[in-house]
C-alpha cells in the first residue's frame, strides 16, 4: 500500500479528473477543508470525513483511507487507556476526543494525500508563478516537494537491494537492535539525500527557476470548466454543513 502510494507521486494519469483540475483550485479545496476542520463543530467533522471517504474512492486511495481511520481510531483507544489507568482519571468528553481524532484526523489527512498524489510539480510551479508568488518561495517550495517522494522513493530501492542479498532486517529490530537500522538504512538514505538535494538544484537552475524573468508556458494556468465545478460543489457542501450544523444547535 505505502509502495504503491509512493509509485504513485511521480507517474502522470492524464485521464484522472483530479489532475486536470488547476492546482491552485486544489490548493483552495485543501485550505478550505482545513479551516472547517478547525472551526466546524462534530457535524462539520462527520460530513468531512464523509466527503473525505468519497474522494478517497474516487481518487483510489481507499485503502489509505481506511488505514488512516483505523490508526486515529487506535490512537484514540490509546489515549482513552493513558487517561483511565496511567493519570487515573477518566476523559471529560471522549466522543469529543473520537471526532476529533477520528473525524478530523482522517479528513485531512485524506485531502493532503489526493493533493499530493494528483498534483504534479511541474503544474504546481506553474500555478504559483501564475499567482505572482517570488521564485525565492518557488524554488525552495518545488524542490522539497520533490525532494521528499524521491527520497521515499530511494529508501525503498535501498531495502530491496538489501533483502535480495538476504541482508534486509526484521521489523522487530527496529527495538532489539536499532544500531544496525542505523548503519543499514539511515547512513545510506542520508548520503543519497545529499547527493539528490544537490541533483534537485541543479535542475531547477538550468530549467529556469532562478531567473528574474518570468518563464513562458506552453499550457498556461487557469481555471477551467472544471475547476469552477469543482469549487461550486466545495460551497454546496460548506453550505450543506452549515446548515445542518445550525438546525441541530436548534434543535438541542
Amino acid at each position: 500500500m505505502i509502495r504503491s502510494f509512493i509509485q504513485r507521486l511521480g507517474q502522470r494519469n492524464p485521464d484522472c479528473i483530479f489532475e486536470q483540475l488547476d492546482p491552485r483550485c486544489k490548493l483552495i479545496i485543501l485550505f478550505a477543508v482545513t479551516i472547517m476542520i478547525i472551526i466546524g463543530n462534530s457535524v462539520f467533522s462527520a460530513g468531512l470525513f464523509i466527503a473525505a471517504g468519497f474522494l478517497a474512492f474516487y481518487s483510489k486511495l481507499m485503502k489509505l483511507f481506511l488505514f488512516t481511520t483505523v490508526l486515529a481510531a487506535i490512537f484514540w483507544v490509546i489515549f482513552m487507556v493513558i487517561f483511565q489507568y496511567a493519570l487515573d482519571k477518566p476523559m471529560e468528553d471522549p466522543k469529543a476526543m473520537f471526532v476529533g481524532m477520528v473525524f478530523r484526523g482522517t479528513a485531512l489527512a485524506t485531502t493532503g494525500l489526493w493533493f499530493a498524489v494528483t498534483t504534479k510539480l511541474r503544474d504546481m510551479t506553474i500555478a504559483l508563478e501564475a499567482w505572482r508568488i517570488p521564485n525565492i518561495i518557488i524554488l525552495p517550495l518545488t524542490i522539497a516537494v520533490r525532494f521528499i517522494p524521491t527520497l521515499l522513493n530511494e529508501s525503498l530501492v535501498i531495502h530491496d537491494s538489501m533483502r535480495l542479498r538476504r541482508l534486509a532486517h526484521r521489523k522487530r529490530d527496529l527495538i532489539t537492535q536499532p544500531h544496525l537500522i542505523g548503519q543499514s538504512y539511515i547512513s545510506l538514505v542520508t548520503i543519497r539525500s545529499l547527493k539528490m538535494a544537490d541533483e534537485l538544484a541543479a535542475v531547477a537552475e538550468t530549467r529556469g527557476l532562478a531567473r528574474p524573468n518570468q518563464r513562458q508556458f506552453l499550457k498556461p494556468a487557469k481555471f477551467r470548466k472544471n475547476d469552477y465545478c469543482a469549487l461550486s460543489i466545495l460551497l454546496a457542501l460548506a453550505a450543506v454543513l452549515t446548515a445542518a450544523s445550525l438546525y441541530v444547535r436548534a434543535a438541542a
